[in-house]
Order: C-alpha cells, then structure tokens, then sequence
C-alpha cells in the first residue's frame, strides 16, 4: 500500500511538471526574444540566392552556350562531311557553302531543342526564347 502511495505521488508529481513544461512551451514562443528568426532569414536568403544563380547558369546555357554547341557542331559536321566528298570528287568549292548553311541548320536545331526543354521543364515551349531576349536586352543596356 505504501508503494502505491508512492507510486501515484511520483506520477502525480511527474504530471504536473509535463504540464508545467507543456504551459512554458506553449507561451515561451511569445516570451522569447526570437532567435530563431536569423536562422530562417539566412536560409531563406540562401534559397533565394541559389534559386537565382540557379536561373543564371540556365538562361547562359540557354541564351550562350547551347546556341553556340549547336551551330558550331553543325558546321564542323559539314566541313567535315564535305571535305571528305571534296576529296574524292576533287572539288573544294563548295566546302564554305556546306559548312555555312550546316551552321544555319545547328541553329534550327537548337530553336527546336530550345522549344522541346523549354515545354518540358516550363510547360510552354516560348517560355525560354522571353527569357532569353530578356537577358540579351539586359546584357546591352
């Protein structure tokens, strides 16, 4: 009997210091002087920040490098296609004109995979091409 005595004292006791702790956390978010709210301004900085360096390497991928891959690779696939053809037929005139228009066909083909990534990623395939007169309109002013 006195166990029980001492169990229900020991339990009556550890209720009320739950309560009182539960009470203090409760009311101690409106007694304190808020030094989390650093904490949450650096990471939600440091969102924002990696958000828009995130949007920066993409619109230069986008508005720089892409195009440049393209038309690039484009026209040393036809320099080299037509070098080759050039030799067998041993005419080189026509080497400058393959290589040129091959270069305006790379960049077609960087508008279409510009278009396909552009529908994909933002769900209109125009979306990347304002983005990127955005940036090209910035970059001359």
């Amino acid at each position: 009997m006195l166990k029980n005595l001492h169990r229900e004292s020991l339990l009556k006791t550890f209720l009320q210091v739950a309560l009182i702790f539960g009470l203090l956390m409760l009311f101690g978010s409106y007694l304190s002087a808020d030094e989390f709210d650093a904490v949450n301004d650096i990471l939600s900085s440091g969102d924002k920040a990696g958000k828009k360096a995130l949007g920066t390497g993409v619109v230069w991928g986008f508005g720089v490098v892409l195009p440049f891959i393209c038309i690039v690779a484009g026209a040393i696939l036809g320099y080299s296609f037509q070098k080759k053809k050039s030799e067998q037929e041993q005419n080189t005139t026509k080497i400058y004109v393959v290589t040129a228009i091959s270069a305006i066909v790379g960049f077609f083909v960087y508008a279409i995979v510009a278009m396909v990534i552009s529908r994909a990623l933002f769900g209109d395939a125009n979306y990347i091409f304002q983005v990127i007169n955005d940036f090209w309109k910035a970059s001359v002013r």
